[in-house]
């Protein structure tokens, strides 16, 4: 009963806040908005009835991972680790969902859609666009995306060090694996100064 009378007056208050304040340059008052959000302002957290505000309305989890609900669904699915912007833009399109619409928008059903299509990618999406194209040992053609696909890494790399071939040698000794030079770029050690001669 306390607790209530205490928001109530806190409430009061700051209705009274938002209608005193205007802005210096214009003189004009606030919009309806601002007074909105300070109405549904409680104290700790809680409101007139004891329950919690509910903060994670714009966390919404996808494979495994959490993504951010207040960003477009074509942005947020680039938090996936091997989805692209390129193939966010076509999932949504394979889908029929709006790119632009924010993800915490999207009903269970269009989150179903999303995961069914990144985890039958090879169905779903031509094969240049899948990031495992002839496997090594199964020769399929797949997608891999999440914790898989730095393990996927990991074990490529070390098979390249196991057979001695000159990429894995590059990756064992911290070097570009792809022709570039050495002379200025990748030196990770200190700084070697040039001595002059003592007279």
């Amino acid at each position: 009963m306390l607790s209530s009378i205490i928001s109530l007056k806190v409430d009061i208050l700051a209705k009274k806040k938002v209608k005193s304040k205007e802005t210096k340059k214009t003189g004009l008052k606030r919009t309806k908005k601002a007074e909105q959000t300070v109405s549904h302002y409680q104290i700790g957290g809680t409101g007139s009835s004891g329950s919690k505000t509910s903060s994670f309305e714009s966390i919404v989890r996808i494979l495994k991972t959490t993504l951010d609900g207040s960003k477009p669904v074509k942005m947020a699915l680039l938090r996936i680790k091997g989805i692209g912007y390129n193939l966010s833009v076509s999932i949504c399109r394979t889908t029929s969902i709006d790119e632009n619409k924010l993800l915490r928008e999207l009903t269970e059903k269009e989150i179903e859609k999303i995961e069914d299509v990144v985890c039958n990618a090879d169905k779903s999406l031509p094969g240049w666009m899948l990031n495992r194209r002839n496997d090594y040992f199964t020769g399929n053609t797949s997608h891999i995306f999440g914790p898989e696909l730095t393990m996927q890494l990991r074990d490529d790399v070390l098979r390249l060090r196991k057979i001695r071939a000159y990429r894995g040698i590059r990756h064992e000794l911290g070097l570009p694996t792809r022709g570039q030079k050495t002379k200025n770029s990748f030196r990770k050690h200190g700084v070697v100064g040039v001595a002059k001669k003592k007279k």
